[in-house]
């Protein structure tokens, strides 16, 4: 779900011109993670030494892409536009 959550994010974001870097971002992390969650199962199989790096990879990459989005969000300028209901 939090992949979905990213790319659901990075996607809705994309429409305005000064989020289009941030959907490639999101999708570099969305496959940072990915490959790195699965590599997860396999090395738990296999029991090779390196799970605590492939997991911490798996949930860095998570956590930066929260800084990163908090960053621009608070960088953002307010609109000036009316809300309309």
């Amino acid at each position: 779900l939090i992949v979905l959550g990213i790319l659901m994010i990075g996607i809705g974001l994309y429409k305005q011109n000064k989020w289009k870097l941030f959907l490639i971002y999101s999708i570099v992390t969305v496959l940072i993670m990915g490959t790195f969650g699965g590599l997860t199962s396999i090395v738990i199989i296999n029991n090779i030494e390196m799970l605590g790096l492939f997991e911490r990879i798996t949930i860095y990459g998570y956590q930066s892409w929260i800084l990163i989005l908090s960053v621009l969000l608070i960088r953002e300028k307010p609109s000036q536009k009316k809300l309309e209901l």
